[in-house]
């Protein structure tokens, strides 16, 4: 049996490379971006009158746009940069929010371009509805690999290229969206005469750098759908043989398992399909910190029913649920892979922005101890903004949310089809 696993571990391994692709090139991309925006970013911190910030503000005021407001982001949006719809909040990343160079500008602009083409419904629900499908659907196009690569046999190769072809369909909405928005961040700045030629070149390459990190994860998805029928025929047979059913003292355990599982099954899809706005400010910190918890539980607890259901004779039924619970089953897989993957690269990153600043506020005549009396704004206001916008997503999630939501608790299937079938066959 252990040689048959070694043995299927060495031709099977594409399988997992690519469905870890997605994650690894954005991460990749995403860091060399970070490098080449770093060379974009002017030496002088007073290069331009206004931080990203105040240009921002200004030019949505210009556009019309008095309802939206503009702060930093916040720890609970896990550092995310962008437009918060129906909060109405325009977030960028502290850094960005302060400087005064073309480079952040033209970040701060992109962000601007969503939020000018969400004001329309039409660009809005197509927008934000082919975000969360090609979110969802790369999700499941993983699981479907990582499945395939379990079990084996046509079915789930089958979904999983059903899965990857609704993904790269919505892919083309996100990548509309994309060179959209670079495309009016760039008219936006163009139109601002405070911008010299050499800045804009340097805000378009900017810009251009960025639309590569968004755009990643499609790429990737495409190298997947060029290597998918040789791929195929490599996960023709399971990677295990038949195991043995579990002796029945086992179900004890399982069954408190499933208990514990079931309850937060309940209590995700009753959040998702029936939201009650009661959070309040002051609770936010603690629900998102058990939420997180909860996701890293789950998933160990649907890596363990999966590894129990692999011991059931094979069935459409089985093979269908144990992908579907691999989708939360790869959340604590992904924690340790971002551990080892990310951490260092953001280290690196952290190290070489660090330095970067260093040396341009040294050039400027200022030590870095003076870095407040430089005009780097430290005390970011509206800050508290981004925690209401976050409460406000808590509280009226969007029907993309709470879709999303449901794919936390993927592994109720399984529940069903592991109890029916493992019950089926005591009673024979």
């Amino acid at each position: 049996m252990l040689l048959a696993i070694t043995e299927g571990l060495a031709t099977r391994w594409p399988a997992l490379l690519l469905a870890a692709l997605p994650f690894l090139l954005t991460a990749g991309v995403s860091t060399l971006f970070s490098f080449a925006h770093m060379l974009l970013v002017g030496r002088n911190p007073q290069e331009l009158p206004l931080t990203t910030g105040e240009w921002v503000e200004e030019t949505l005021r210009h556009q019309g746009l008095t309802q939206v407001t503009v702060g930093p982001t916040d720890p609970l949006l896990s550092g995310m940069e962008g437009y918060i719809p129906h909060a109405g909040y325009l977030a960028l990343q502290p850094t960005t929010y302060r400087r005064r160079d073309p480079a952040h500008w033209a970040m701060g602009a992109h962000e601007l371009g969503h939020a000018l083409h969400l004001q329309s419904p039409l660009w809005r629900a197509l927008f934000l509805g082919g975000r969360a499908v090609s979110q969802g659907a790369g999700r499941l196009v993983s699981a479907g690999l990582v499945a395939a690569f379990l079990l084996g046999g046509p079915l789930p190769m089958q979904l999983t290229l059903g899965f990857l072809l609704v993904a790269l369909l919505a892919d083309v909405l996100v990548a509309m969206d994309e060179a959209w928005a670079s495309a009016t961040a760039l008219r936006l700045l163009r139109q601002d005469e405070r911008l010299r030629g050499g800045q804009i070149v340097r805000a378009l390459a900017s810009a251009a750098a960025a639309l590569s990190a968004h755009l990643s994860g499609a790429f990737a998805r495409l190298v997947l759908l060029a290597a998918f029928f040789p791929l195929a025929e490599v996960l023709a047979t399971p990677l295990l043989p038949d195991l043995a059913p579990l002796p029945w003292p086992t179900l004890l355990f399982l069954g408190g398992v499933s208990l514990i599982l079931a309850k937060r099954a309940v209590r995700v899809g009753i959040r998702a399909l029936l939201p009650r706005p009661d959070e309040r400010l002051s609770d936010l910190n603690t629900r998102v910190i058990k939420e997180r918890a909860g996701d890293l539980g789950g998933g160990i607890g649907a890596l363990v029913l999966i590894a129990v259901a692999l011991t059931l004779p094979a069935s459409p039924w089985r093979d269908v649920a144990v992908l579907l619970a691999l989708v939360p089953g790869l959340v604590p897989i992904s924690e340790v892979l971002q551990g080892f993957v990310l951490l260092p690269l953001r280290i690196l990153r952290d190290e070489v922005h660090r330095l970067g600043d260093q040396e341009a506020l040294l050039q400027a005549g200022v030590t870095p101890e003076d870095r407040a009396e430089a005009g780097a704004d430290t005390r970011l206001p509206g800050g508290l903004g981004a925690k209401v916008a976050i409460l406000d997503m808590n509280n009226r999630p969007s029907i993309h949310v709470r879709a999303l939501e449901l794919l936390r608790v993927l592994y109720l299937p399984l529940l069903v089809v592991y109890w029916v079938q493992a019950i089926a066959l005591l009673i024979r």
